[in-house]
């Protein structure tokens, strides 16, 4: 459901009442732009979306590592995805789905209950976006991000990931 606002400059703002993309929870949001941090998670939440946040990939990796210790004891992942700047301080996005994917692994992580992580760069050779798919990442996105399609297919790799419902 979704709520429309006029602003105090005529524009039409609508906002989400409810979680549009139910498949999407909540995303761990890695990247050391702070102004891309912060749109990012703006555009995430008003789909409903909640989001947690870190600066660099090392945090990164202890975040979801973390969530992935007490998950698999309650098989319910914390994080549905991943959105990971590939150049970041302390650990390039790569390295951290590396990572990510030999923690999941060392714990019997289940494929449909595993992170959906997505890589993000400026860089848009393809031959770069293929190793950086080859580092455990599900897709890559090119900046600039198109803000207005990030939810909707956050939401069809999720769903993906996790396969038909049962």
């Amino acid at each position: 459901q979704q709520q429309q606002q006029q602003t105090a400059t005529g524009k039409v703002m609508t906002t989400l009442t409810q979680p549009v993309h139910a498949g999407v929870r909540q995303v761990l949001i890695a990247d050391d732009q702070r102004m891309i941090v912060k749109m990012t998670e703006r555009v995430l939440k008003r789909s409903g979306i909640s989001c947690t946040t870190c600066t660099d990939g090392q945090q990164c990796v202890e975040l979801a590592v973390l969530a992935l210790k007490s998950e698999h004891e309650m098989h319910v992942p914390k994080y549905d995805a991943i959105l990971v700047d590939i150049v970041m301080d302390k650990m390039y996005g790569d390295a951290v789905a590396r990572t990510i994917r030999q923690a999941e692994d060392v714990m019997g992580v289940p494929a449909a209950r595993r992170y959906v992580i997505v890589g993000v760069t400026g860089n848009s050779s393809f031959v770069d976006q293929e190793s950086y798919m080859e580092s455990g990442m599900d897709a890559v996105i090119t900046k600039p991000v198109d803000y207005s399609k990030l939810a909707q297919r956050l939401a069809a790799l999720v769903a993906n990931r996790r396969g038909p419902k049962q």
